[in-house]
């Protein structure tokens, strides 16, 4: 199927669970569960995810901003004492702790905040793969809460 032009798009996207389904990979949905936004439809859907984007008015925003001020400062002061920045490393843990702290409003110690980055990413990086679970790879690792230690 080809579908062309913006009034189209539009029919498709206004129309999802009447004229198009969306369907997720089988290991999304172990991971995720039946709970999920994702993989809700119609009322449920629109009920989740009106809630969801409560936390992304411009009120909401506006109200994250010196929070996020204050630890992208202490992470340039922390960088500005290193000698070596490793850029990728730092601005995962980065966005990681924003996410934590800002959107939901959790904190946690130095060794916390790399268990929980490792448990993320492995998380992240077993979303789209084969369902099934193979001791030593990602569902495995996710179902059973062990990850690598990196």
């Amino acid at each position: 199927m080809r579908l062309i032009g913006a009034e189209n798009a539009r029919k498709i996207l206004m129309n999802e669970n009447s004229l198009v389904e969306s369907q997720w990979p089988r290991s999304i949905q172990m991971l995720l569960g039946e709970g999920s936004l994702t993989l809700a439809a119609g009322k449920v859907h629109t009920i989740r995810k009106r809630a969801i984007l409560r936390a992304f008015t411009y009120d909401a925003l506006s109200g994250y901003a010196i929070l996020t001020q204050k630890i992208i400062r202490e992470y340039i002061s922390k960088w500005c004492d290193q000698r070596n920045v490793l850029g990728y490393k730092e601005f995962r843990s980065l966005a990681f702790e924003l996410s934590c702290r800002v959107l939901l409003g959790f904190e946690m110690n130095k060794e916390e905040h790399g268990r929980l980055l490792d448990a993320f990413e492995t998380f992240m990086l077993s979303l789209f793969s084969i369902p099934i679970r193979i001791p030593g790879l990602g569902l495995d690792k996710v179902s059973c809460g062990i990850h690598s230690n990196k």
